[in-house]
C-alpha cells in the first residue's frame, strides 16, 4: 500500500472519486447551513446562532433604562442588545457613566450608534 503505483491506482479508481465528490458536496451543504448563507447568489449575510431570548433582551433593556434614566430610549437599547455584543454594550456603559460625562444617555447612544453603523445596522 505504500508504493506510488498503488496511490495512482487509488486516484484513478472511480469508486474513490465518487466518495471524494460526495464528501465535497456534503461539506458544501454544511457550509451553507453554518455561519454564512447565500440567497440566490445575491450576496452573503451572517446568521447569528446564539440569539438571545426576548425575555432576556427585555431584562437587559430594563437595566439600561434604569441605569441611564432614559425610558424613551428603550427601543434603541433593544436594537443595541440584539445587534451588538455584550462587551460592546458594557464598555459603552462604563464610558458613559464616568463622572465627567454631563449627559450619559447621549454619550451611550453616540457610542452605540457608531458601533451599529460599523456593523451595517
Amino acid at each position: 500500500m505504500g508504493s506510488t503505483a498503488s496511490l495512482a491506482e487509488l486516484l484513478n479508481n472511480e469508486q474513490c472519486n465518487n466518495v471524494i465528490k460526495r464528501s465535497l458536496i456534503n461539506n458544501e451543504q454544511c457550509n451553507n447551513v453554518g455561519m454564512w448563507k447565500t440567497k440566490n447568489n445575491q450576496g452573503m449575510w451572517k446568521t447569528r446562532t446564539n440569539r438571545i431570548s426576548s425575555e432576556e433582551a427585555e431584562a437587559k433593556a430594563g437595566f439600561l433604562v434604569e441605569r441611564l434614566k432614559a425610558p424613551n430610549c428603550r427601543n434603541f437599547f433593544l436594537k443595541c442588545i440584539y445587534h451588538l455584543s455584550e462587551a460592546d454594550i458594557q464598555t459603552a456603559l462604563e464610558s458613559s457613566t464616568r463622572p465627567y460625562v454631563k449627559c450619559p444617555v447621549k454619550y451611550f447612544n453616540r457610542i452605540c450608534k457608531v458601533k451599529l453603523t460599523e456593523r451595517g445596522f
